[in-house]
């Protein structure tokens, strides 16, 4: 008589397990997000740009110790754009990102309070008018 004994390895999901999968759901936020950024910015950089070309840039700002510098440029009152970049070694320059100031939602119109937030937030001064 032949008896038939089937093994089989008990798979216990553990502490590792719920961290394996905690990170594969962190990751799949951080796509979606990415997606979420991309799809909306890219139409914004886009006008940002679009008024870079039309009106120029009114001001320039640096911060010399992260090497980063913000233009801002005025669609005519309707809403202000910054565009960051920064210079690469070969002299030439690389845009970082560029975006629509906003308050609460709402395109803000005011200069003083886009130049605030560049000397706030970006800690830079400024270089041009």
């Amino acid at each position: 008589m032949t008896t038939y004994v089937n093994t089989f390895r008990v798979i216990r999901f553990g502490f590792g397990g719920f961290f394996l999968a905690g990170i594969i759901i962190l990751l799949a936020t951080v796509i979606q997000l990415n997606l979420h950024s991309l799809a909306t910015h890219t139409a914004e950089a886009e006008g940002v740009h679009q008024c870079f070309n039309r009106n120029g840039e009114i001001q320039r700002w640096e911060n010399p110790e992260t090497g980063k510098f913000f233009r801002i440029c005025d669609n005519n009152g309707d809403w202000f754009g910054i565009q960051v970049f920064v210079k690469n070694a070969d002299g030439t320059f690389r845009e970082i990102t560029s975006f629509i100031r906003k308050h609460h939602g709402k395109p803000v119109t005011n200069l003083s309070d886009v130049e605030k937030y560049i000397e706030t937030a970006g800690k830079a001064k400024r270089i041009l008018p």
